[in-house]
């Protein structure tokens, strides 16, 4: 399931040039901009301060892909916060086809503010931080606790732990009839 297949943005990405009546992008509370996932079509506000008039980007025809419209914003020296990598949430996806939907609503209806039925802003859905990974602990090392081999390493409960199941390399069974350990061919507890 992908916000692709939906009608708005399909309606969306045939448009030629930027929709009317769009709102500029605003910043988070980093400074970036947040453009949302699949969008073509630069919202930049041009006007020196918050209080002047809204004047969108010139460049107002539709980019190829959403990689081509990041590069682009770079242009106006501004940060353009990251995308999160991996697929959206369903909430994340439901917020993308709203934003779409609200946006081609207003494109097709001459936009009123002050009409009853007005389609409210749409505002621009992000990807949710990134999820920690969690951090691998190694293994404690098993050690034999009493008699004379005292505090040397338990091979058999070490290759329980690693997963190392199996025959025993030559080294290893001709070690275990002298007595002598020199090592094992396979580079692994057997």
């Amino acid at each position: 399931m992908s916000f692709t297949n939906e009608d708005a943005y399909k309606e969306y990405a045939a448009l030629e040039e930027r929709p009317t009546n769009v709102e500029p992008w605003t910043k988070n509370k980093d400074g970036e901009i947040e453009i949302a996932p699949g969008e073509l079509f630069c919202r930049f506000n041009m006007a020196e301060n918050d209080f002047d008039e809204v004047e969108l980007c010139p460049r107002n025809t539709r980019y190829s892909h959403n990689g081509n419209l990041r590069a682009h914003v770079k242009i106006h020296k501004v940060k353009v916060a990251r995308v999160r990598p991996g697929t959206l949430s369903m909430m994340e996806l439901r917020q993308v086809n709203k934003f779409y939907k609200d946006l081609m609503a207003r494109y097709n209806r001459p936009y009123n503010p002050e009409a009853e039925d007005a389609v409210e802003v749409p505002t621009t859905p992000v990807k949710g931080p990134p999820t920690p990974v969690p951090k691998t602990r190694r293994p404690r090392v098993p050690l034999i606790k009493t008699g004379k081999n005292k505090g040397r390493v338990n091979l058999t409960q070490a290759r329980l732990l690693s997963g190392v199941v199996g025959r025993r390399c030559a080294a290893c069974v001709k070690a275990k009839r002298t007595g002598k350990f020199s090592g094992c061919e396979e580079a692994v507890l057997c």
